[in-house]
């Protein structure tokens, strides 16, 4: 099967990679800040007020300050939208490790939903 009769058997509903999304904003949100929504973390790529559109970067690299970090550590989005490296200031989640256990940053359970 040559590339264009391929085409006719893929996906023909793609429309992007999914790293940003635009979504109606239900509070401010601030150019380059952290945030997470709807389960979702991301950073707003533009400043709205409420019902304004936001775009929404989901993935990628950004740059961000925080005091005592170490490499290794991880680091969430507490309910303020602030970064934050203590997992205990966080609603119960299934997103959320909750035991740390064996060695590494791969070994660890996940809350109990």
């Amino acid at each position: 099967m040559n590339l264009n009769e391929r085409s006719e058997i893929m996906a023909q509903n793609f429309i992007s990679k999914g790293e940003v999304i635009t979504l109606t904003a239900k509070a401010i949100h601030a150019s380059g800040k952290p945030y997470r929504i709807s389960g979702f973390n991301g950073v707003a790529l533009i400043s709205v007020e409420p019902k304004e559109q936001l775009a929404y970067q989901i993935s990628g690299i950004f740059e961000f300050t925080m005091p005592d970090i170490e490499i290794g550590n991880l680091i969430y989005i507490d309910p303020d939208n602030n970064l934050t490296l203590d997992m205990e200031a966080l609603p119960p989640s299934p997103h959320y490790p909750r035991k740390i256990s064996g060695e590494g940053p791969y070994s660890r359970s996940m809350a109990e939903p």
